[in-house]
């Protein structure tokens, strides 16, 4: 048996992730049923933990939509939750929540709040995520510093219908979110796990379910940003709770919306992709077998989606030495990605090529890592063609 190679072994997890601020599901009542969006394509590898593993590609979905209705008064949260939200004491936090739960408000809106929304909006559009993060940052500390003036000042308690009092709440809501998926995607995942924190609190003081959507979607990508600072604890238990959570609201609904359904396959993935960084093959296996059919009924089969979780699973199951079963989902991933022009075919076939020398088939691995390196090259996918060309050479210097 031909001996196995790191590089080959790294390069089945060359599968990077499709971008992390366009995860998760937009809600049916925010924008139509799972509505996925492919402009970012692939921003980032990522890495849960493991220094040898990249993280695997995963479902796209679209991020947290802004204009979501938000209704929620209550102040505390449920038991189950904290668990999810609680990290160690420290960590810097832009404000104290506190400060803005019980203040009063006043009846305008903090000076130049709004030009700073708009210049943060168009930097976000412009690709300058760096700038709007600053200019987000810059509208948080107007809206704190706003709220402390209203509450030192003011010696009356306003009307919870009042328009200014709500119109102050969300413009702190929507700062909160777009500084969670904006940090979140640029991979400062301290920042954003803190703000996911804020955001999941603000959702459950409003009193939104607990098994809401948004709730769910918030919880599983803290659970994401702890894991990949090696929180593993918190990380476990943010997917075991967000997968739980939305699996029981899909059983208890004779007619689940597609929405509820394609999130709870972004749950499996999610969690599955990080066992299978955690070496923990065969439980990926199962988790991305069951994304993969939800994928499938959802999407449909040809859908890039589909072909991504393919992928994974392909992998899961070569890590668990099922090779067979690991070459047939690889090749079947490929003729979907093929069929849809995918941008993630030269990774794939890279794959198929590292199945087939871990089967002990020499020849048709390179043939395949060939042609995956003549795709990565029209793709000018650099990541790609250097794992591949370290790949080639390992099993140049490591005959059977």
């Amino acid at each position: 048996m031909l001996r196995v190679s790191r590089c080959l072994k790294h390069v089945i997890n060359t599968s990077k992730c499709i971008s992390n601020a366009e995860l998760f599901t937009r809600c049916s009542k925010r924008g139509g049923p799972f509505a996925c969006t492919l402009g970012h394509g692939l921003n980032s590898p990522g890495k849960y933990c493991s220094p040898t593993r990249l993280f695997p590609a995963s479902l796209q979905c679209s991020k947290l939509s802004q204009d979501s209705r938000i209704t929620r008064i209550r102040k505390t949260l449920p038991d189950e939750i904290w668990s999810i939200i609680i990290v160690a004491l420290g960590g810097v936090l832009v404000f104290t929540y506190t400060q803005y739960e019980k203040v009063l408000y006043g009846k305008r809106s903090p000076p130049s709040l709004q030009n700073k929304l708009k210049m943060a909006k168009k930097k976000t559009l412009d690709g300058d995520k760096t700038q709007s993060i600053i200019l987000l940052k810059e509208a948080l500390d107007l809206i704190h510093d706003y709220l402390k003036e209203i509450k030192q000042d003011s010696d009356e308690e306003l009307d919870l219908d009042d328009k200014d009092t709500i119109k102050v709440q969300k413009y702190l809501a929507y700062v909160l979110e777009q500084l969670a998926n904006l940090t979140f995607e640029l991979q400062r995942w301290n920042e954003a796990e803190n703000y996911f924190r804020l955001l999941l609190r603000d959702l459950l003081s409003q009193e939104t379910p607990k098994d809401d959507d948004s709730v769910i979607e918030v919880s599983l990508k803290l659970a994401i940003a702890c894991a990949h600072q090696d929180k593993h604890a918190l990380a476990m238990q943010g997917f075991q709770w967000a997968t739980s959570t939305i699996q029981k609201k899909v059983d208890e609904l004779p007619a689940a919306t597609d929405n509820s359904k394609a999130l709870l396959g972004v749950c499996l993935e999610g969690w599955g992709t990080y066992l299978l960084a955690q070496d923990k093959p065969a439980q990926a296996a199962q988790l991305l077998s069951r994304a993969l059919n939800i994928s499938k009924e959802v999407l449909g089969e040809d859908h890039e989606q589909t072909t991504v979780i393919l992928n994974n699973l392909a992998k899961a199951y070569a890590e668990s030495g099922d090779y067979e079963y690991a070459e047939e989902l690889a090749r079947e991933a490929i003729r979907m990605a093929e069929k849809t022009q995918s941008t993630h075919l030269s990774r794939f076939m890279a794959n198929l090529g590292t199945i087939l020398n871990l089967e002990g088939n020499v020849s048709k691995a390179k043939e395949a890592l060939k042609t995956a390196l003549k795709l990565a090259n029209e793709a000018k996918d650099e990541e790609t063609k250097e794992m591949i060309h370290n790949s080639l050479t390992e099993m140049d210097s490591n005959p059977s």
